[in-house]
């Protein structure tokens, strides 16, 4: 496996939550209640928030879908964790994470997606586009810039950490 699943998710579903800044500790009481048996940790920054979950990926965002909640701002399911350096040399990595999770098929159309937090060398934009052309060699995709699309690959940078995720949009 070129992404490496985190050592503590094992088989489980992880989801990176936003949630407001400095309400984290509240964030992850209103994740647990959504999601019973869930564990939940900050991330780099103040605001973002790792969960993970037994529940399978669909269960756990159909929950949270459906849940009356106050702190959970943006919801984005992760398969993969790499590393980062902050040079470009990085983005194969990323690419193969992505490729590795399996649901990119040859003629299904992709967006790329960044959020990057931290310093690095090169900008989310670059990252996107090279990650992009990358996937397209890797899977036979297609990468897409202005149209619908099948999947969206996103991939959520803090510092030398990249989490990545293939979903539906």
């Amino acid at each position: 496996m070129t992404g490496e699943r985190d050592p503590a998710v094992g088989s489980a579903t992880a989801l990176v939550v936003t949630t407001p800044a400095g309400l984290e500790r509240e964030a992850r009481g209103e994740l647990r209640r959504v999601l019973p048996g869930a564990a939940a940790r900050p991330l780099f920054l103040k605001g973002n928030v790792l969960v993970l979950t037994d529940l399978s990926e669909a269960e756990a965002l159909a929950r949270l879908a459906a849940a009356d909640t106050q702190l959970v701002a943006r919801v984005a399911a992760v398969q993969r964790r790499t590393r980062v350096t902050a040079d470009p040399g990085c983005f194969a990595k990323i690419a193969a994470a992505a490729a590795d999770i399996g649901r990119l098929r040859p003629g299904n159309t992709f967006l790329v997606r960044c959020k990057r937090r931290g310093r690095h060398e090169w900008a989310g934009r670059e990252l996107e586009r090279e990650v992009a052309r990358a996937l397209e060699k890797l899977t036979g995709g297609v990468g897409e810039y202005e149209s619908e699309v099948d999947w969206l690959v996103t991939v959520q940078i803090y510092q030398e950490v990249a989490y990545v995720g293939v979903n539906r949009p």
